[in-house]
């Protein structure tokens, strides 16, 4: 049994997703799936991703977080991440194409 789960709320073109415990493919892409068929041909006007909760991200998860953005018609906000999160965040360069919230 997993303790992470995303919560995912979509009003209108706008999104929001807030993942707990760890983020990656195994851990999200089912949950954000719909997201990624909803906007492949409308591009979603906003996507927030809330990492208050989040506790881990591998490279999978950063990968979700690109096909989230293929998905946005703007850039992806990751609004306040973990110490953690924060760093993997930073070591893969994400502040160049989402911006990151602290």
């Amino acid at each position: 049994m997993s303790d992470s789960s995303i919560d995912i709320k979509i009003s209108g073109r706008n999104v929001a997703i807030t993942p707990r415990g760890k983020l990656s493919i195994n851990n999200g892409f089912d949950e954000t799936r719909p997201v990624l068929n909803q906007f492949r041909d409308e591009k979603a006007e906003s996507i927030e991703v809330d990492l208050t909760h989040c506790t881990h991200i591998d490279s999978s998860g950063l990968g979700l977080l690109l096909m989230l953005q293929e998905a946005c018609a703007n850039k992806v906000r990751l609004l306040h991440p973990q110490p953690g999160v924060a760093s993997v965040l930073k070591t893969a360069l994400m502040e160049r194409i989402m911006e990151v919230v602290a």
